[in-house]
Protein backbone atom coordinates (compact mmCIF):
# COMPACT_ATOMS: atom_id res chain seq x y z
CA UNK A 1 0.00 0.00 0.00
CA UNK A 2 1.22 3.40 -0.97
CA UNK A 3 0.32 6.82 0.70
CA UNK A 4 0.63 10.27 -0.67
CA UNK A 5 -0.42 13.56 0.70
CA UNK A 6 -2.57 15.77 -1.56
CA UNK A 7 -1.37 19.43 -2.36
CA UNK A 8 -4.34 20.82 -4.37
CA UNK A 9 -8.10 21.52 -3.68
CA UNK A 10 -9.24 20.04 -7.14
CA UNK A 11 -11.05 17.18 -4.97
CA UNK A 12 -12.47 19.32 -2.52
CA UNK A 13 -14.55 18.94 -0.61
CA UNK A 14 -14.19 14.98 -0.66
CA UNK A 15 -10.50 14.97 -0.31
CA UNK A 16 -9.26 18.00 1.57
CA UNK A 17 -5.49 19.96 1.13
CA UNK A 18 -3.49 18.25 3.60
CA UNK A 19 -5.14 14.76 3.11
CA UNK A 20 -3.27 10.98 3.08
CA UNK A 21 -4.26 9.21 0.30
CA UNK A 22 -4.19 5.23 0.48
CA UNK A 23 -2.89 3.96 -2.82
CA UNK A 24 -3.66 0.04 -4.14
CA UNK A 25 -1.68 -0.66 -7.38
CA UNK A 26 -3.64 -1.27 -10.32
CA UNK A 27 -3.58 -4.41 -11.39
CA UNK A 28 -2.65 -5.14 -14.88
CA UNK A 29 -6.00 -6.43 -16.86
CA UNK A 30 -8.17 -4.73 -13.84
CA UNK A 31 -10.92 -2.11 -15.24
CA UNK A 32 -11.88 0.65 -13.23
CA UNK A 33 -15.30 1.82 -12.34
CA UNK A 34 -16.53 5.52 -13.19
CA UNK A 35 -16.14 7.51 -10.09
CA UNK A 36 -13.22 5.42 -9.41
CA UNK A 37 -10.66 8.05 -7.59
CA UNK A 38 -7.62 7.03 -9.23
CA UNK A 39 -3.64 8.42 -8.55
CA UNK A 40 -1.64 8.84 -12.21
CA UNK A 41 1.33 10.36 -13.58
CA UNK A 42 0.84 13.94 -15.41
CA UNK A 43 4.40 14.98 -16.87
CA UNK A 44 6.71 14.88 -13.98
CA UNK A 45 3.91 15.54 -11.15
CA UNK A 46 1.34 13.05 -9.66
CA UNK A 47 -2.56 13.95 -10.02
CA UNK A 48 -5.55 12.48 -8.10
CA UNK A 49 -8.92 12.46 -9.85
CA UNK A 50 -11.80 10.43 -10.50
CA UNK A 51 -12.04 7.79 -13.21
CA UNK A 52 -14.33 9.26 -16.23
CA UNK A 53 -13.83 6.63 -19.07
CA UNK A 54 -11.66 4.92 -21.01
CA UNK A 55 -12.15 5.79 -25.02
CA UNK A 56 -11.52 2.17 -26.49
CA UNK A 57 -12.95 3.22 -29.94
CA UNK A 58 -11.32 6.10 -31.04
CA UNK A 59 -8.30 6.81 -29.11
CA UNK A 60 -7.20 3.36 -28.42
CA UNK A 61 -7.28 3.07 -24.41
CA UNK A 62 -6.78 6.43 -23.75
CA UNK A 63 -7.75 7.52 -19.90
CA UNK A 64 -10.47 10.19 -19.34
CA UNK A 65 -10.43 12.05 -15.77
CA UNK A 66 -12.35 14.83 -13.73
CA UNK A 67 -11.63 16.66 -10.77
CA UNK A 68 -14.88 17.62 -8.00
CA UNK A 69 -14.50 21.11 -8.33
CA UNK A 70 -15.02 21.57 -11.93
CA UNK A 71 -17.01 20.28 -14.78
CA UNK A 72 -13.89 20.19 -17.34
CA UNK A 73 -12.18 16.08 -18.27
CA UNK A 74 -8.43 16.48 -17.72
CA UNK A 75 -6.84 15.25 -21.06
CA UNK A 76 -6.43 11.99 -22.14
CA UNK A 77 -3.67 9.89 -21.26
CA UNK A 78 -2.62 6.55 -21.35
CA UNK A 79 -3.78 3.74 -19.04
CA UNK A 80 0.00 2.80 -18.13
CA UNK A 81 -0.16 6.21 -16.33
CA UNK A 82 -2.51 5.10 -13.68
CA UNK A 83 -0.39 4.21 -10.55
CA UNK A 84 -3.50 2.64 -8.23
CA UNK A 85 -6.29 3.25 -6.77
CA UNK A 86 -7.66 5.32 -3.35
CA UNK A 87 -8.68 3.23 -1.01
CA UNK A 88 -9.58 5.42 1.89
CA UNK A 89 -11.79 7.57 -0.26
CA UNK A 90 -15.18 7.24 -2.27
CA UNK A 91 -17.29 9.38 -4.00
CA UNK A 92 -21.05 8.96 -2.19
CA UNK A 93 -23.72 8.20 -4.12
CA UNK A 94 -25.16 12.01 -3.47
CA UNK A 95 -22.42 13.20 -5.10
CA UNK A 96 -22.41 10.83 -8.29
CA UNK A 97 -26.13 11.72 -8.60
CA UNK A 98 -24.61 15.87 -8.46
CA UNK A 99 -21.94 15.49 -10.79
CA UNK A 100 -24.11 13.50 -13.51
CA UNK A 101 -27.17 16.10 -12.52
CA UNK A 102 -24.52 19.01 -13.19
CA UNK A 103 -23.13 17.67 -16.62
CA UNK A 104 -26.75 18.06 -18.13
CA UNK A 105 -26.41 21.90 -18.11
CA UNK A 106 -22.33 21.72 -19.41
Amino acid sequence: MLKYRVISDSMTPLIPVGAEVCIRKLKEHEELRRFDIILFKQGNRLVCHYYWHENKVFDKGLVNTRCIKNKKEDHPFPKNQIIGVVTNFQISSWLKIKIMFRDLFR
